[in-house]
């Protein structure tokens, strides 16, 4: 998934939540669930495209 899929609004909004976080073990976390959320949009892709 690129991010031609999330519309400005969504971008700015994901940069504000990162950018709030203080604590690195939180900021980590998230990363790591935005990465994740990434790859299963992007395999849902690969997938329908197979079809």
């Amino acid at each position: 998934m690129t991010t031609q899929h999330l519309s400005p609004e969504e971008l700015f909004r994901l940069n504000v939540a990162f950018v709030s976080i203080r604590d690195p073990a939180i900021r980590a976390e998230f990363l790591s669930t935005i990465e994740a959320w990434a790859q299963d949009q992007w395999l849902a892709g690969d997938t329908a495209q197979d079809m």
